[in-house]
């Protein structure tokens, strides 16, 4: 699992430029939530520890059971990236769901705000959740993805799961970007995805191959957002995965690298309204995820859009208030 959010200085009314010779200080003076820096320092050493705040959320997950493996700061400024080791069934989406409150509570404590709000700012980077997934022989404990095969190093089993999560991501898409903010992370040569593709170490692909070893094989699918339901998105993702072996799907061609720039793959859904109708109207995803559940959650998703459609926006007063 792969999540990425911005911590945000509460206080200052502009980006808190933090001097260089005292990396640690912050200064406090408003209420406008504003990125600690701006810029693009992905991998950028110095600024991966910029704040004591990240070295705390990495010492107590670790202390709290949370197995981190690589943490960076990521892409868009005052954001960073941190990774944690595989869990097996119900304990994968446990421990997104303690990471993430942990992270906010121990932010709260040292006075940031740190957000997995998808796109927070306008100008920077949006933060994803990515979802590694791998499949093990229940007897052996060996890779049941890994196989022979020349293009992918996927079995049989594998290319099918990631067949399915293909057929039904436009269905699985309402669980996976949920809100009227995760659209407006779907941007390309953003690292996030736009269409229904895959390929081998392809990021901007729906589905990445990875793994650089057979017993390591495995899929990430870049589509869940920072504000996704950790439990509704496995669910979903495990569900469409589970399908495409079921019904045994066969998995077409990779896309040409960078996927997201061929215009003939099927798109993701553009619109909340628009994933929500294809959730409904799939029948096998309607029957796994039951019934009631996705009439409720359309009923609670639909009762968020009209809520926004009666908000008048500070860009509608900017742009019409006086000129009409």
């Amino acid at each position: 699992m792969s999540s990425a959010s911005h911590i945000v200085c509460p206080h200052c009314s502009t980006v808190n430029r933090i001097p260089e010779e005292k990396p640690a200080e912050a200064a406090k003076c408003g209420s406008c939530h504003q990125p600690l820096f701006d810029g693009h320092h992905i991998f950028n050493t110095v600024r991966n520890t910029w704040v004591p705040i990240i070295d705390r959320i990495l010492i107590e997950s670790a202390a709290f059971g949370i197995d981190i493996i690589t943490a960076n700061c990521e892409y868009g400024g005052s954001q960073w990236e941190i990774n944690f080791t595989p869990a097996r069934g119900m304990a994968g989406p446990d421990q997104v769901f303690s990471f993430r409150n942990a992270v906010k509570e121990i932010a709260h404590l040292e006075g940031y705000v740190a957000t997995f709000m998808s796109k927070p700012f306008g100008d920077a980077s949006g933060s994803g959740a990515h979802n590694h997934i791998g499949l093990l022989d229940r007897e052996s404990g060996e890779n049941a993805m890994a196989g022979d095969d020349a293009e992918t190093g996927l079995s049989p089993l594998g290319r099918s799961f990631v067949a399915g999560q293909l057929r039904y991501a436009r269905a699985i898409y309402a669980l996976l970007a949920p809100t009227l903010n995760c659209m407006k992370r779907r941007r390309i040569h953003t690292f996030s995805p736009t269409n229904v593709s895959w390929g081998a170490e392809d990021r901007s692909a729906l589905v990445r191959i990875k793994g650089g070893s057979a017993a390591s094989r495995h899929v990430e699918n870049r589509a869940p957002t920072g504000m996704a339901n950790p439990y509704l998105a496995t669910a979903a993702l495990l569900g469409a995965g589970v399908l495409g072996i079921e019904q045994e799907l066969s998995l077409g061609p990779a896309a040409p690298a960078p996927a997201e720039e061929d215009p003939s793959l099927e798109q993701l859904p553009l619109t909340v309204e628009e994933s929500l109708e294809l959730l409904e109207g799939e029948a096998a995803i309607v029957e796994m995820l039951g019934s009631e559940f996705v009439t409720a959650y359309g009923a609670m998703r639909r009762y968020e859009l009209r809520r926004f459609a009666d908000h008048i926006t500070d860009w509608e007063r900017a742009e019409y208030l006086e000129l009409f």
